[in-house]
């Protein structure tokens, strides 16, 4: 019952050290950013290949699921969760194994038998009260959910569908049913353009970024971890945008026949 007390004020980096579910210790800059993703109600980040999203993120949904489930009352009868990745086999493999691990290694959620069950692609809570959904955009929408918190995942991958519009219509979504939801949307930088605007996550940063009510940031992978992938190269261009988050402009728009 002490317990049960604690974890209702805990905050996020309190509960991932004694949670214990994850392999490597967050850096001060990892810490900054779940903070502000907890105390802000829209998020848009554009940070570097490798600066742990996926992790931070799954972290963030597990520490809501935590505060919920210790509430009295649910705020209401069915609570959704949902992560959105543009392809199956990206929600798959990235975000929902990357979920998964985490929960069978958290010491909170393990204490009780039962406390959750993992399926296909979801994991229901206190007899599916709770739903954490990890959905994509090729075959999946907001529909018919109680969204409580979304995240739109690597929305500037060109195959990512719709993904400014998600972001969009899923905030109107939580935001309607839940005053403290949160929406967020993460990338890092991908293709050279004539136009910084058609790069999706990059749209949604210029939209934002001077507004105080939505926490914006575009990070380096090195101001996130600490260090360089070791194929970082500063002088390739494919590797500034992914590991710097830079924007690289075409600035010839002429068409070559070679």
């Amino acid at each position: 019952k002490e317990l049960l007390e604690y974890l209702k004020d805990v905050d996020i980096i309190e509960f991932v050290e004694i949670d214990e579910s994850i392999d490597f210790e967050l850096t001060d800059k990892q810490k900054e950013v779940l903070k502000n993703m907890v105390e802000s109600d829209r998020s848009v980040l554009l940070l570097g290949k490798g600066s742990a999203k996926t992790t931070l993120t799954c972290l963030l949904f597990r520490f809501m699921i935590t505060k919920d489930m210790l509430m009295d009352e649910l705020q209401m009868n069915r609570i959704d969760f949902s992560n959105m990745c543009s392809t199956a086999k990206s929600a798959r493999d990235s975000f929902f194994r990357e979920f998964a691990i985490q929960m069978k290694k958290s010491k909170i959620f393990n204490m009780v038998e039962g406390l959750y069950k993992i399926r296909k692609n979801e994991c229901g809570f206190l007899d599916d009260r709770i739903v954490m959904h990890s959905l994509n955009s090729q075959t999946s929408s907001f529909e018919g959910k109680n969204l409580r918190a979304i995240v739109i995942d690597e929305i500037s991958e060109p195959s990512f569908r719709d993904g400014i519009k998600l972001f969009e219509d899923g905030s109107g979504s939580v935001f309607s049913r839940f005053d403290d939801g949160k929406a967020i949307c993460l990338s890092w930088t991908r293709y050279p353009a004539a136009n910084p605007m058609s790069d999706n996550g990059y749209y949604l940063y210029d939209k934002y970024k001077d507004d105080n009510e939505v926490y914006t940031l575009i990070a380096s992978t090195k101001e996130m971890r600490g260090f360089y992938p070791k194929d970082y190269d500063p002088n390739d261009v494919q590797k500034v945008k992914m590991y710097d988050c830079i924007y690289v402009v075409d600035n010839d728009t002429t068409i070559s026949i070679d």
